[in-house]
């Protein structure tokens, strides 16, 4: 059995391993390269499959998730993972 510890030190590697071989690890806090993607709360599913379907291994890139409410504003916030943890699990 493979320690908890050294799992999460695994899984880490694995992750900075294939962002170097994407190129992706030398973008990472660019906006300018940021995935947009621009989700109305009422087509949840419809919007997030739109956006997300297509972007292949720029799945594993940064994506920046804006929510717009049912009168077409775009709502404050700013996607440090939370807003992305959202739309997956909302």
């Amino acid at each position: 059995m493979i320690p908890f510890e050294s799992r999460v030190a695994i899984f880490r590697q694995t992750i900075i391993n294939d962002r170097q071989r994407l190129g992706i690890e030398r973008h990472i806090y660019d906006r300018a390269r940021r995935r947009r993607a621009v989700v109305r709360r009422q087509q949840l599913s419809e919007d997030s499959f739109a956006h997300l379907n297509g972007l292949g291994a720029g799945l594993k890139s940064t994506i920046e998730i804006v929510f717009v409410d049912e009168n077409g504003v775009e709502e404050a916030g700013i996607d440090g993972g939370g807003l992305f943890k959202e739309l997956l699990t909302g």
